[in-house]
C-alpha cells in the first residue's frame, strides 16, 4: 500500500487594513470613504439576494443588530423635571 501524503493547506493572511490605510494619501484615503457605503450596500444586497441560505441568514442578523440598536437608545430617560408644577419631560409652567 502507498503512503498517503497530507495536504498542508496555508489560510491566506488577510492583510492588515490599518497598516495599509496609513501609507495611502488623504486623496485616496478620501475616495475609498466615498466608495465604502456603496461597495458595503452593494455587498449586503448581494448577500440578500444570494441563493446560500448562510449568507442570508448573516445579511438578515447584521440588518437585525442595526434595528436593534436605536431601541435600546430610545428607552434611557431624556429628561426629568422633578418638580410638581412640571407639564411634561423636562418642562416647566
Amino acid at each position: 500500500m502507498g503512503k498517503r501524503k497530507g495536504k498542508i493547506i496555508q489560510k491566506a493572511e488577510k492583510p492588515d487594513l490599518i497598516a495599509s490605510l496609513s501609507s495611502l494619501s488623504i486623496e485616496e484615503i478620501d475616495r475609498l470613504q466615498k466608495a465604502a457605503p456603496m461597495a458595503f450596500q452593494s455587498k449586503l444586497q448581494a448577500a440578500l439576494n444570494s441563493n446560500d441560505a448562510g449568507e442570508i441568514m448573516k445579511a438578515n442578523l447584521y440588518l437585525g443588530e442595526i434595528n436593534r440598536q436605536p431601541e435600546e437608545d430610545s428607552r434611557i430617560l431624556k429628561g426629568f423635571c422633578p418638580f410638581p408644577y412640571c407639564v411634561g419631560w423636562g418642562t416647566f409652567i
